[in-house]
């Protein structure tokens, strides 16, 4: 075996042993739309649990970060505040999580009741500096997913009202589950509302994946 041969025998080799050990991100959009007061969307996958942020409870009139399991720098907040924080989209006067809170960059962990494979969330005024990270019980990181790869093509970034970079993003895990969701934004902001979670049995993957009008696919290996 002459040394081109077995150098694309060593990456065969390679490439085999971290499919075996990877977690594969399907990547969808579209959901229920939503009527006023939200003027958005929800999960449209059957069984899913929908967290919508409504919960009046503190002065606000929307829930605190910590009675939906979130921790970190976040707010539950309603409206818009220029340069703060934009209602996803515009028209939405429903409460929903902004991350970060005081700081012009910041995390806030969700951690997800039990294991799950499928998240959905509408992703208000989409930013490249936007993206979520899947982690599992250890806090290891599953995978990532960007803004790059969530707003629709031709659309400006940060656009509050376009609906390209205001959609219901469906991500579905295959190979694994996760145990919580990092949301991360290095500036102001990111915009969440409508989060669902579940954990969709094997052989309904590929009906969920067919939900939405494209598909990304991409792997991270397990650490």
């Amino acid at each position: 075996m002459n040394k081109m041969n077995k150098a694309l025998a060593v990456a065969a080799l390679m490439a085999a042993s971290a499919s075996a050990n990877a977690v594969t991100i399907g990547i969808t959009f579209g959901g229920t739309n939503l009527g006023a007061p939200d003027n958005n969307a929800t999960t449209s996958v059957a069984g899913a649990t929908v967290i919508n942020f409504n919960a009046a409870s503190n002065t606000a009139g929307c829930g605190t970060i910590a009675s939906y399991g979130i921790s970190g720098n976040a707010n539950i907040v309603a409206g818009s505040v220029g340069g703060l924080y934009a209602a996803p989209p515009l028209a939405n006067t429903t409460c929903y999580l902004t991350v970060p809170q005081n700081s012009t960059s910041g995390s806030a962990v969700w951690n997800s009741p039990g294991s799950n494979n499928y998240l959905g969330l509408f992703w208000g005024s989409i930013d490249n500096y936007n993206s979520l990270q899947f982690l599992d019980g250890s806090n290891n990181v599953l995978a990532t997913v960007t803004g790059a790869q969530v707003i629709a093509a031709a659309t400006a970034f940060g656009d509050q009202t376009a609906p390209g970079s205001n959609r219901y993003v469906n991500l579905l895990l295959t190979g694994g589950t996760y145990e919580s969701v990092r949301f991360i934004s290095n500036g102001y902001a990111f915009e969440i509302d409508n989060i669902a979670y579940a954990n969709v049995p094997e052989p309904a993957t590929l009906g969920l994946l067919g939900l939405g009008l494209a598909g990304i696919g991409f792997a991270r290996r397990r650490k």
